[in-house]
């Protein structure tokens, strides 16, 4: 199935859609930590922008047999899946505001 199912060829995949999600998390806390003058949306952008050149130096480890190769649906669901990451960070309600 193309949407979910086997590993590095559907859209989402587990274990690694989870392992995603959480990087997406783990960036969006580390751009919510960092306080500065930039907006939510600006600071989204940086988060996508992180997740990318993550993909792209993940890209490079195939080469070296670290990583199976994955499709380009793959890497679009992955980079799907920490952008979603990302927003529940920097734009969900969360208290204390």
């Amino acid at each position: 199935m193309w949407l979910a199912g086997e590993v590095n060829l559907a859209a989402f995949d587990l274990p690694w859609s989870v392992v995603h999600f959480v990087s997406g998390l783990a960036v969006g806390l580390g751009l919510r930590l960092v306080r500065h003058t930039s907006s939510r949306r600006h600071r989204f952008w940086i988060g996508l922008a992180v997740l990318v050149t993550w993909e792209i130096f993940e890209y490079g480890f195939v080469a070296t047999g670290l990583v199976e190769s994955e499709s380009w649906l793959n890497i679009f669901g992955d980079l799907l899946i920490g952008s979603v990451g990302v927003w529940t960070i920097l734009f969900f309600p969360w208290r204390g505001r």
